[in-house]
């Protein structure tokens, strides 16, 4: 579900997104009203063949308010499962050997399991929302002489998600009009606050003393605690679409648990340690020829594991060789660094030992072939605090 819906993301302004999205939704509704303007008559009468038009544009309209290719694919799945779930269980109030006392206790038993299910299985709980709106309308409109109702709900409900499905899944899988997948948001962030935090420590060693560059310290910090604290909507995300990544692809658990422990863990001890550390060197280091050694291993740490990080989506069945060789270089990066450290004349020199121990932990994190080794970097670093 997270992968190879398009060639590549949309590089596009955020308002230049929101037309796409809105030109979307409007799309999709109109082709459901094409449908019912165009289409034979029988198609939308009290034929066998006939669907509702309304029921068809709630759909559409539904499934169009998402914002990802994952909760798109989960919220298809669990309304069609709940619309079936109900239509069938309305099929039992259509016997006509029923009073309305037995009706209302079959209506009763009915709306408790709903009921029930919907809290035991939370994750999942729109499933028995649904179920309860379709059995509710198929017991009430057959009373009014709508005998096919069951039917023409479950059926209006396909015509439905089939013409979301073309605009919001057909057309994004050519790479048109694409919607984000969690996974590449996930790895954006994690992209994002490696990248920002080793680039707020490179500028503020590059030119220390200087108001520009402390106004790009500042502006990499507010890039990378943004996206810190994006984690929490993003997990969310994660949580709503899990069953459908469960039913599509079992590896998926194992990568957005991992993703999330490198960024509440590693990634953010990492931003943590250039924030202060980049501040502290800013002002404390005398000049930019006194800390170059230091601040040329940190460039290198960044673009071995920016470059990994940018590529995770679409390495697939090499992820595991790609993070091997990018810690390899980054421990390389680190390893020289320390080198540098080693002269105890370097300014914010603990402090600058911190940032090289915790891009270390983001390493062994990225990859257990070079953990090994990591380590024992590591307990180098350690000596130098």
């Amino acid at each position: 579900v997270s992968t190879g819906w398009g060639r590549r993301p949309c590089s596009m302004s955020s308002d230049m997104g929101t037309y796409v999205e809105a030109f979307k939704k409007a799309a999709a509704i109109t082709t459901g009203a094409a449908l019912n303007f165009y289409l034979p008559a029988h198609m939308w009468s009290e034929g066998f063949w006939g669907g509702d038009p309304v029921w068809c544009h709630i759909t559409i309209t539904m499934l169009c308010e998402l914002d990802s290719i994952d909760r798109l694919g989960e919220k298809i799945v669990l309304r069609i499962a709940g619309t079936t779930i109900g239509a069938v269980a309305g099929l039992v109030m259509s016997y006509e050997g029923l009073d309305d006392i037995s009706r209302l206790v079959v209506f009763f038993v009915w709306t408790m399991l709903f009921a029930y299910f919907e809290k035991k299985d939370s994750s999942r709980s729109y499933c028995w929302t649904i179920a309860a709106v379709t059995f509710g309308i198929c017991v009430f409109l057959p009373r009014w002489g709508r005998s096919r109702t069951a039917w023409k709900r479950w059926w209006s409900i396909m015509q439905g998600t089939a013409v979301a499905a073309f605009w919001l899944w057909l057309v994004p899988l050519f790479g048109i009009l694409r919607k984000p997948a969690v996974k590449e948001e996930f790895h954006k962030m994690l992209s994002t606050v490696c990248k920002e935090s080793l680039t707020m420590m490179a500028d503020a060693l590059e030119q220390p003393g200087e108001a520009q560059a402390l106004a790009q310290v500042k502006a990499s910090d507010q890039k990378a605690a943004a996206a810190l604290r994006g984690l929490p909507v993003s997990w969310r995300k994660y949580h709503y679409c899990r069953t459908g990544c469960e039913w599509f692809s079992k590896s998926n658990n194992h990568e957005f648990t991992a993703a999330k422990e490198l960024l509440a863990g590693p990634m953010t001890h990492l931003y943590q340690s250039c924030a202060s550390a980049a501040r502290a060197g800013h002002t404390a280091a005398k000049s930019p020829q006194s800390v170059a050694g230091v601040r040329a291993s940190i460039v290198d740490v960044r673009t071995a594991l920016d470059g990994y990080l940018l590529q995770y989506v679409s390495l697939g069945n090499k992820r595991e060789e790609a993070a091997a060789a990018a810690a390899k270089e980054a421990l390389k990066g680190i390893d020289r660094g320390m080198a540098e450290l080693s002269n105890p004349k370097v300014a914010c020199r603990s402090q600058l030992a911190q940032v090289l121990l915790d891009a270390t932990r983001v390493v062994q994190a990225l990859s257990k072939e070079v953990a090994p080794q990591a380590e024992k970097t590591a307990k180098q670093l350690e000596e130098l605090l």
